[in-house]
Parts: C-alpha cells; structure tokens; sequence
C-alpha cells in the first residue's frame, strides 16, 4: 500500500466516522424516530482466566422507551461456557440511561468500554454512518436482524462498530469449533434473539439500535390490483405532524412496472394510490425535513391459494411390507385431490416469474452437474476446473471417500496447482481391495506400502503437501458418502463442500450428480471430528513433503 492510497482511505474512514456522529445525535434526538428514554446494553465476551481479560465477543446497545436502570447487569447464562481449559465465554445484560449509553459510544471511539467494567475491544472498529434495517421483506431474509432485538412497530437504525481484522477469529486453537458452540448456546437462549451462526461477520462488532416507533403504516392492495391503499398512525406523543414523502414503485422482471408518490402533513393518512401494478411493491416513507427514511417495505399480496387434502376409510385394508430383517409394516391408505383457488395460473406474472425461476437454476448450473454413463473426462474436467478456480481464495483441501486410493487423488488434488496443503480421508477395509492384485487378506502395512508407492511411481510429488489417512480397526467411524471440501483462508467465510455422488474411482463411469451442498460448516465439522481420531501413525496412509525431498 502506498502513502497516497493510505492517506486516502484514512480520509475516507475520517468522513465516515463525522458522518456517524451526526447521524447518532439525528437518530437520538426526540421525536425523529422515537421518544427515547433509555437503553438496555446485551454483551457477549469472552474471558481469559490467565490474563484475568475480557474480549468484547458482540455487543448491542438498543435504545427503547423504558424508562428503567439496572444497578447490576444480568447473566443470562446460569454458568459460563466453557471452551477450554483458560477460556469461558458469558452473556450479560443491563439497563442503562441514556446519558451513559452517549458516553459508552465516546469511549468506544477512544479504543475503551466501560459500561459495566472493563472490556476490551478490537483495535481495528471502523464507525460506520447510520444504516436502515428493514424489519420484513417478502423475497429476501434481511440477516441482520439475526442479531438485533426484534422491533414490533417497525424498523431499525444501526451505528456499527466493525471490526474490521477480525483477528478474535484467529487467536485461539479449534477456532471453529470454539465460535460454533458459543454461537449455538446464545442461539438457544430465549431471553435473548441473537444468532450469530447467520452473520458470523459481526463478530467482534459493537451495534447501537435505534427501533423506529413514530409511525406505524399499513398497505393493502385494492380489488383491481391496481390502486393501492396506505393507512399511518403516528406516535401517541407526537403533537405536530411531520413533511412525510411517500413513494410507491412495483418491480417485476428487473423493469419498474409501477410507480406513485405522495405528500402528506396531516396526522394520519388513508390515501389510495394508483400504482399500475401491484406485484413486488416497494413502499417508501420519509421525512422531508429530517431527512430520514421512517418506513421500507417490500411486498407480495396474495392472489390465490392452493389447498390439498386427503381421505382414508375408517377401518379400510393397509397395504403390509415386511422387510430383511422381517420387521412389519402397515401403511394406511387415502385418497388425495387437490382444490385450486386461483383462477390465473397461466397470467403474465406466472408467465414471467417460471422464466427466472429457470432462469435462476441455470444460473447456478455450476453449482452441480448430472453426469451419464461414459463421462469420466467430463467429471474430472469439472473436479479439476474447481480445484483450480479454488486456489486462490481457500487454504486447504479435503478429499473425504471411503474407496480413496492414491491414483484418486492424483487425477484430482494434483492439479491444483499453487502447493495447497491437502488433507485425504479413505477406508482400508473398503480400498484395500481395489489394486490389482486384488488381496483381501492384505494387511494395512501392505495397503500403506502399495498406495505411497503409486505416488511415487507415478508422479515427483514436486510442490504436493498432502496427509492421507485411513478409517481402519478401532480408529475412526465407518462412513459412507464422498466429498471435496474448499476451506477459506478467511475464517469468517463459510467453507464449500460438493458431494460427489460416487467414488473417485468410478466417477463419470455410470449416472451421478455432483452438487454443492448447503449445510457445508457440519459437512467440514464432520470431517474434521473423525480427522482428529485418525490422526495418528497407525492410520497414516502416506504424506509430502519426503524429508529432503523438493518443495
């Protein structure tokens, strides 16, 4: 980084933070948003017992209209989490004034927090102006209110402290394992609606909230579908009626079908606007005068419903399965129709919203592909292709196949070509008897000679960093299914696991699909469970770099 660029993105930084305080003393001032009276402060650290020190793990500062203070903060869990052997994370909460929760917002800028003792911080916060949060939005999942305190009048604001290094994420052993089990435990408290599992970006993070109470609107579509109806209702302490712009626009198939706006001071409104078309509608409230957005929703209306039901006849014949292990079973039988409400199945909007939901999947076609009987090149052209696409954003590996044998590995990880480390999962009692000789006595020292020397008959091994182990006896647990697994240098970055369908060994040879799956942290999580039972000289397979060989 040159001077130039630093000194340019330090302006940057400066403007953002002037902006922030602007907006804090806009957001708390009476009867903007609200008629603020306090602030209930909920923090998550974690504790050293070594150097006696607290890290600000998350923090949200909500400002509300309870006029209350706590002397002493409440713990919300009943004992601290464990994590290791020094390290405990707890959860506590208080009421503050609002005095205090200005004065915590100062110390935060000057690098201290101390409203309830001292916490420290990251070094690295950026204060960032005033972000809206939508409470609801009908095609998208806002996933910042994962970690916000439900507001049931309206949205939100948030001033955000981002830590922007993250360096928490790489200060301990087991990372992830140690923010999977905190991030579970608060997950599960019902006292408090934070769930950081959704947006582990935040971590580290300080947020103020500041729920929008000074109007509460409704929004319905009219018969035609064409005219739409607005109804608001202010705040009961609100005296004078605000400047409020409202604006209503319609999108469908990324073109605005709809637009329409209106000015109001009056202290409540039941206006009927015409629109044009009401799918997909965007409602827009602000204030002219203060400048601030007070209402955001993105709307669908219900047009038609499907309802299915089924019928069975009371003491009617099931039909009987007896299975292997001569375990019976009854299925009861029903008769099942569906009954259909809407009478515009094939009208513009369905019309249109099949074509980008094919659209959609197209789109993400790279995300998995169907392979045939004799398409073996075509499956490892695609493995190796997202082998190599992977190199430069991911850290390591991971090759997980109970038939995985050395050749498998080297017409897939060897490709990579940048020295990625990689680590390789196979079963010995399930591989063992793919070589040629075809031995199935052949003990685990023999398949262990046979497979490194494949490696080094066939390839230098120049650059390869591998660790192959093996699930064999009493080490490990017996598994099934196959998978190539990509983790992120950045540990705030959720890892990407394919499911491969089949063995290395036979893919392409015969009809199977190879997909991303979603849940791709447990898939890891698995991994890396039976990886620390194998982990060991009695289930290592074989392993580059040699001593003394090239790197």
């Amino acid at each position: 980084m040159t001077l130039e660029t630093f000194d340019y993105e330090q302006k940057i930084k400066e403007e953002k933070t002037k902006c922030a305080k602007n907006d804090f003393e806009l957001l708390l001032s009476q009867g903007n948003i609200a008629f603020y009276k306090g602030c209930e402060v909920t923090q998550i650290f974690l504790y050293d017992k070594r150097t006696k020190e607290a890290k600000n793990y998350f923090c949200l500062f909500v400002f509300d209209e309870v006029d209350k203070v706590d002397e002493a903060p409440t713990k919300l869990l009943k004992k601290p989490i464990e994590l290791s052997e020094n390290l405990i994370a707890g959860i506590q909460q208080k009421r503050i004034l609002l005095s205090d929760a200005k004065k915590a917002f100062e110390e935060i800028q000057n690098g201290t927090m101390h409203y309830d003792g001292n916490c420290l911080i990251s070094e690295h916060l950026n204060l960032l102006p005033k972000t809206y949060v939508p409470s609801l939005s009908s095609n998208k999942t806002v996933l910042l209110n994962h970690v916000l305190k439900p507001n049931y009048w309206g949205d939100n604001y948030i001033i955000e402290f981002f830590d922007e290094a993250k360096e928490m994420l790489n200060s301990y052993k087991d990372t992830r394992n140690i923010f999977d089990i905190i991030n579970e435990k608060i997950k599960s408290l019902s006292a408090v609606k934070i769930d950081l599992t959704k947006v582990y970006d935040r971590i580290g993070n300080i947020l103020f909230q500041f729920p929008i109470t000074i109007l509460k609107s409704e929004i319905a579509s009219e018969k035609d579908s064409v005219n739409v109806c607005i109804k608001t209702e202010y705040h009961p302490s609100v005296t004078n009626a605000k400047n409020l712009h409202i604006e209503m626009i319609s999108r469908l198939d990324h073109v605005i079908t709809g637009f329409n706006s209106y000015n109001s001071n009056a202290l409540s409104i039941n206006q009927s606007l015409k629109v044009g078309d009401d799918n997909n509608l965007q409602t827009l409230i602000s204030d002219d005068t203060s400048k601030l957005l007070l209402h955001n929703s993105e709307v669908n209306f219900l047009k038609g419903f499907h309802f299915g039901g089924k019928i069975g006849m009371q003491y009617s014949e099931p039909r009987t399965i007896t299975l292997r292990n001569e375990k019976k079973y009854e299925i009861e039988l029903f008769t099942a129709d569906l009954f259909d409400s809407n009478i515009h199945n094939s009208d513009y909007f369905e019309r249109i919203s099949a074509r980008n939901r094919n659209n959609e999947i197209l789109q993400h076609s790279g995300d998995y592909k169907v392979f045939k009987e004799n398409q073996t090149d075509e499956a490892f052209s695609f493995l190796r292709d997202k082998i190599i696409r992977h190199n430069d954003d991911v850290k390591e590996i991971c090759l997980w196949d109970p038939y995985l044998t050395a050749f498998d590995i080297m017409a897939t990880l060897y490709f990579e070509n940048t020295g990625l480390p990689f680590r390789c999962i196979t079963s010995y009692q399930k591989a063992k008897n793919l070589s040629q000789d075809d031995d199935n006595q052949k003990s685990f020292e023999q398949f262990r000679k046979e497979q490194e020397d494949l490696f080094l008959k066939n390839s230098n091994n120049l650059r390869i960093n591998l660790k192959f182990l093996a699930q064999q006896g009493e080490y490990g647990w017996k598994f099934h299914d196959r998978f190539l697994i990509f983790i992120p240098k950045d540990t705030t970055n959720l890892p990407e696991a394919y499911f491969l369908g089949t063995s290395i060994n036979t893919i392409g040879k015969n009809h199977h699909i190879i997909q991303k799956v979603t849940n791709s942290r447990e898939i890891l999580n698995n991994f890396e469970e039976l990886w620390k039972l194998l982990d060991n000289d009695e289930c290592l397979v074989a392993g580059f770099p040699k001593k003394g060989a090239k790197k």
